[in-house]
């Protein structure tokens, strides 16, 4: 039992509306301040939304309908992509879910709402006070089948770029019946689709800039990048190969040459690429020394360019890195999540080591990195707000691979000089890529000040949790019982009386 717990069944006592006794346990308990310069983060609540599935005998219809549910919205994520924005998807909230009656073949109709985070264009989202209500289109079934048929109908029109060829199984990312090419456009109705209404409501705007751990990530006496290129094309060339010997040349240009290397004769190759798949450099910097490990790979799936080179062993040079590098960077394709989930999957994690992951990937807001976050949590679990040792980078726009090597720059160069704010950084990247940063720290962090009062700051976050020196912990509530009682109560008594002499007024 917790804190809102207690105060939700106070207010379920004295008889509050009944959505007071449930607003409590919808709240999630640590939330990541999005930081957006090129778009306007928010809340998009889905006000019904309708699903045609099997019938479900379950106690628990969210669990068993989440997967169906989870890959009908992703349907969303194409339309509001045409909009120049983005989803967090992966952290859907499913806030009412039911059946709402039987139909033929062993189906069922259920009815549910949703909220999931997002960030929408400027251009659309005019005031930060202001609401903006959407209506777009969602698969009424999501068996293979109902999808098929969506892909055979609208595939021809609805699409961003009729010169490149779709899947029906990827289909849901390109989607655009916004389109004014698009047919929907016009339509009311679709024997495959469903029209949703959907509520935007823009986060309050954040007015203090905030602030990279600088101290924390200085605070062994270096700073210490982790950084992989995977090969991604490119119409004039290998993208991902060109960002990896761009930043390792022009961090020559900016430090001077490398006080340590692994392989002196990086600094005399004209081309740096397959043969040269590793880059290990230090550089002195005026603050200390920059330790920088680049990685050039194929892919996730196979790292390594040719049997026997040195990226044999990649994955765990890259568990081994992560648990002490400052800034991690992961350049590749989305491959529409599955990338994303199996970088999710490597890395490690030291307590107490605050860390900046730098997703650039397409639509990496969409996917998360959940296994990362959790393993941060679980190392910090002893801490009272162990959420506040990662913060992501994160795009909720496609990637673009012209784009690898300055923005990369761009964030090693900051945490070198540690000055800038999360803002004034974000305010240099490629708008059209809706970039991100999800901190767990919404105040001015600027050059750690509050550091100096962490002693005060952890107490007041023990005390929020319930874990102050009185002997009355929320997480082991048997010394907090009396005082619940005592208030619940008061409180019972304090609303008799009122209404008593309400009636006889």
């Amino acid at each position: 039992m917790n804190h809102r717990y207690i105060l939700s069944l106070i207010f379920c006592l004295i008889q509050f509306s009944p959505m007071m006794c449930l607003a409590f346990e919808t709240i999630p308990s640590t939330q990541r301040i999005p930081i957006s310069v090129h778009g306007v983060s928010g809340q998009l609540d889905i006000i019904e939304s309708f699903l045609i599935a099997e019938e479900i005998d379950s106690q628990d219809l969210v669990k068993a309908l989440r997967p169906q549910i989870n890959l009908q919205l992703k349907y969303l994520v194409g339309q509001i992509n045409g909009l120049e924005g983005g989803l967090e998807l992966h952290l859907t909230r499913i806030n009412e879910l039911e059946k709402v009656e039987s139909l033929s073949n062993g189906l069922a109709r259920y009815r549910y709402t949703a909220t999931i985070n997002a960030v929408l264009s400027s251009a659309w989202v005019l005031s930060s006070e202001e609401s903006l209500s959407l209506s777009l289109y969602l698969p009424k079934q999501v068996d293979e089948l109902s999808l098929k048929a969506i892909y055979d109908r609208y595939s021809s029109d609805c699409i961003p770029n009729p010169h490149r060829s779709y899947a029906d199984t990827n289909y849901w990312y390109y989607f655009r019946p916004q389109a004014y090419y698009c047919p929907l456009r016009e339509q009311q109705a679709s024997e495959q689709l469903i029209s949703i209404d959907l509520v935007f409501t823009p986060h309050p705007e954040q007015m203090s800039e905030v602030y990279p751990k600088y101290e924390s990530m200085w605070s062994d006496g270096k700073l210490v990048v982790t950084s992989v290129y995977a090969l991604v094309g490119g119409l004039l060339g290998e993208q991902g190969q060109e960002a990896y010997e761009m930043v390792f040349k022009d961090l020559v240009r900016t430090y001077g040459t490398p006080i340590e290397i692994n392989n002196e004769s990086l600094l005399d190759r004209a081309i740096l690429d397959f043969d040269t798949p590793m880059i290990e450099a230090t550089f002195a910097t005026p603050k200390g020394p920059l330790e920088v490990h680049l990685f050039l790979i194929n892919s996730l799936d196979k790292p390594s360019h040719h049997d026997g080179d040195e990226l044999t062993n990649f994955v765990d040079h890259y568990n081994a890195l992560t648990q002490v590098s400052d800034l991690v960077i992961y350049n590749g394709h989305a491959r529409y999540g599955s990338d994303n989930t199996k970088l999710d999957a490597i890395g490690t994690s030291l307590a107490q080591h605050h860390q900046l992951f730098f997703v650039n990937t397409c639509a990496s807001y969409t996917y998360g990195m959940p296994n990362s976050t959790q393993r941060v949590n679980e190392v910090n679990q002893e801490k009272a707000r162990p959420s506040d040792y990662l913060d992501l980078i994160v795009n909720a726009m496609p990637a673009m691979g012209h784009e690898i090597a300055y923005m990369n720059l761009r964030y090693i160069n900051a945490l070198v000089l540690a000055q800038e704010s999360y803002q004034s950084i974000l305010k240099d990247m490629y708008p059209k890529q809706q970039m991100l940063v999800l901190s767990s720290q919404g105040h001015d962090l600027k050059n750690d000040r509050v550091q100096s009062d962490s002693a005060q700051v952890e107490a007041e976050l023990r005390i929020a949790k319930g874990q102050s020196a009185s002997g009355c912990d929320a997480h082991k509530n048997s010394a907090c019982m009396p005082y619940y009682i005592f208030l619940i109560l008061s409180l019972v008594i304090t609303r008799r009386t009122f209404l008593s002499v309400s009636n006889e007024v």
